[in-house]
């Protein structure tokens, strides 16, 4: 037995005969992108047909491999709850019914289409870097299949794809006088501590949630940004940094003073409520000892911003803001990436391109100076 191999537009379909049920002929059958794949795959196939290994096609959905794949996937709950999103608004609806070896590539490219005219929640077109996300959780899934035997090529392989452009986001993060102005204002408020050293550090909420004071080191000018503490839909996940590993970050001598303020009042806090106070080693914790949640951080960092009369900041701004300082300021990009816990300095320079633009212009002028220009 050969098969055979045909040419349908602008890819190859291959085929053999498996036998006959109720006087009818079975084939099993593949598409892919090239001949030689094709060939390749009917080889295959018939090397497990001859062995008596083939088995019959899957009837499998697609909606149900994805339910399945939610269900063995290894990444950190939030990434969960974003794949579990799209799954259920933007992929079951348009591909869920498919059989699974029955996708294809036009398909799917269909789906991206319509999800770019009207694929958000109010009807309205889907941005195209949400369209990219996606792609990517789609792609996973699927290559998962093929790496399970499931399928045995990606159909969201397409070549003709074409990828969200990238999009440098537009930052205007407070100024110095104004990260000032809110510190003035909020001198009192019992995350004080919390706002300064994010101010100061740049760490992202989950990590100063996470922070405990063996990672302290005042005496040094040093946290160690190693644990996380993170949220979706108000359950917290304990974890660890999006590198994986920890990194030090300096603080100084202002912030120093302030932790250092907050450690000897949270020691009186547990000298006054004894045995009744939640004991840990966290830093910024409630006056019950418990741990601040990441949410209430938010909250709580939004109605600080509102008292101030200041132009509306995310606490997640107060990471940008940290990192402008620092660019205008000469700092190079290393440095500020390594701060902040980028996995490259080119996504901090993608991120910062307008003092990183500044930066330019200050090494023209030191060049030309050099040159006696």
């Amino acid at each position: 037995m050969k098969g055979s191999i045909r040419q349908r537009g602008s890819t190859w379909t291959w085929q053999h005969l498996t036998g006959t049920v109720g006087g009818k002929r079975q084939y099993a059958t593949g598409t892919q992108r090239t001949k030689k794949l094709a060939q390749t795959a009917l080889t295959a196939s018939l090397d497990k047909f001859n062995k008596g290994t083939l088995t019959a096609p899957s009837k499998l959905t697609v909606e149900q491999w994805l339910t399945k794949w939610l269900t063995t996937i290894d990444v950190k709950p939030a990434t969960l709850h974003a794949y579990g999103d799209i799954v259920r608004c933007r992929l079951t609806p348009h591909l869920g019914q498919i059989r699974l070896t029955e996708l294809r590539g036009s398909d799917i490219k269909a789906v991206y289409k319509a999800l770019g005219t009207n694929g958000r929640k109010d009807g309205g077109p889907l941005s195209p870097g949400s369209v990219e996300a996606t792609h990517r959780c789609l792609h996973r899934a699927l290559q998962q299949a093929v790496e399970d035997g499931v399928l045995q090529v990606n159909p969201a392989d397409i070549p003709s794809r074409k990828r969200a452009p990238a999009v440098t986001a537009v930052l205007n993060p407070w100024t110095p006088d104004e990260l000032n102005r809110f510190k003035a204002s909020v001198a009192g408020d019992r995350l004080y501590p919390l706002w300064a050293t994010a101010i100061a550090t740049g760490c992202r909420r989950g990590e100063l949630a996470g922070l405990r004071w063996d990672d302290v080191d005042l005496d040094g000018g040093r946290i160690t940004v190693i644990n996380t503490r993170t949220s979706t839909n108000y359950k917290v996940y304990e974890g660890s940094t999006k590198t994986g590993i920890g990194r030090p970050v300096g603080i100084d001598a202002e912030t120093v003073d302030v932790l250092r303020q907050w450690h000897a009042d949270q020691a009186q806090e547990r000298m006054l409520a004894g045995e009744a106070r939640v004991t840990n080693d966290y830093v910024f914790t409630e006056p019950d000892g418990n741990v601040t949640h990441p949410e209430s951080i938010t909250n709580r960092w939004d109605a600080a911003v509102k008292r101030s009369g200041l132009r509306r900041q995310r606490f997640h701004d107060a990471r940008h803001a940290h990192a402008s300082v620092l660019a205008h300021n000469g700092v190079d990009m290393v440095t500020i990436s390594k701060r902040l816990g980028h996995s490259t300095p080119t996504l901090t320079m993608n991120l910062y391109v307008h003092a990183n633009e500044e930066s330019d212009r200050r090494a023209v002028a030191a060049f030309s100076e050099a040159m006696g220009q």
